[in-house]
């Protein structure tokens, strides 16, 4: 949940960064297509498709997004297409340029037509056409084939799924978000336990002991030294402590039934390795 709720962050500091870039209020752009997707597409998706539109040059006003997204809403319902797949298809398909996607919902489109008509409009030619003026053209082709489609409010078994889907997954980032406080603390106690691991089975690959029982041994050894450092130098040790309070309540007389023979000289040879004197050891 915290890791998803990263991601989605990530999203929407892009979302707010590009909104803000072409003179849009986020949370407005946000609160259209929420309304427009009548709840059955999540926040995240929403803010990742209205990304790839400002990005891609295909819309940057909460108009625009909107009208795109009642197209694909109505036109993906025709194709079988969730809200969500549909609104990214329209998306990907005019920034694109690709009437393959489009093709996705229903949209079939003669692309050298369709420039030609628009560079007339502007008394240009099809080569003279900017990237922004291309999608553009294609945008007003798409607006024009829909106009007459039904854009009225959507009902029915499939719309509660969709936006119990959506709900749903909207719930999950905000609870991620109010684990990510503790989950990223055990992710960096993780990403140092990973650290020190890396370390102890380095020093055991260059020990030249021999045998499984004895390289074991020796990787506990130095993950005690660590511990011992640890507690010397107040320094901390994810790994060394752990293995520090074994160490101070080790009983010599079960050493061999605790780790057997092989683990322990393995042990030992990794303290003395260390130069580190350990009373009573």
């Amino acid at each position: 949940l915290a890791k998803s709720a990263v991601a989605v962050g990530a999203i929407r500091d892009s979302f707010r960064d590009l909104a803000s870039g072409v003179g849009q209020d986020a949370d407005e752009m946000l609160n259209s297509m929420r309304a427009a997707s009548y709840g059955m597409i999540a926040d995240s998706d929403l803010m990742l498709s209205a990304n790839k539109a400002m990005m891609l040059g295909v819309a940057d006003t909460s108009g625009e997004l909107v009208a795109l997204l009642d197209v694909a809403r109505v036109r993906g319902k025709a194709m079988g297409l969730s809200v969500t797949d549909a609104f990214n298809d329209i998306v990907t398909g005019l920034g694109r340029e690709s009437a393959l996607i489009l093709d996705n919902l229903g949209i079939t489109l003669d692309l050298d037509r369709t420039y030609k008509d628009y560079a007339d409009g502007l008394g240009k030619t099809v080569s003279a056409l900017s990237a922004v003026e291309r999608k553009q053209a294609l945008v007003n082709k798409v607006m024009q084939d829909s106009k007459n489609l039904n854009t009225s409010a959507p009902s029915g078994d499939a719309q509660a799924f969709a936006q119990l889907d959506a709900a749903m997954a909207n719930l999950q980032v905000k609870m991620g978000n109010i684990a990510l406080p503790l989950a990223s603390e055990f992710a960096k106690a993780g990403a140092v336990a990973a650290e020190e691991l890396n370390s102890i089975f380095d020093r055991v690959s260059l020990s030249g002991v021999d045998g499984f029982g004895q390289q074991v041994g020796y990787a506990i050894g130095a993950a005690m030294v660590d511990g011992v450092e640890s507690a010397l130098t107040g320094s901390s040790s994810v790994i060394g402590d752990a293995f520090y309070k074994m160490l101070t309540d080790w009983n010599p007389a079960l050493a061999g039934i605790r780790i057997g023979n092989e683990v322990a000289q393995g042990t030992l040879k990794a303290i003395k390795d260390s130069g580190i004197d350990v009373p009573n050891l």
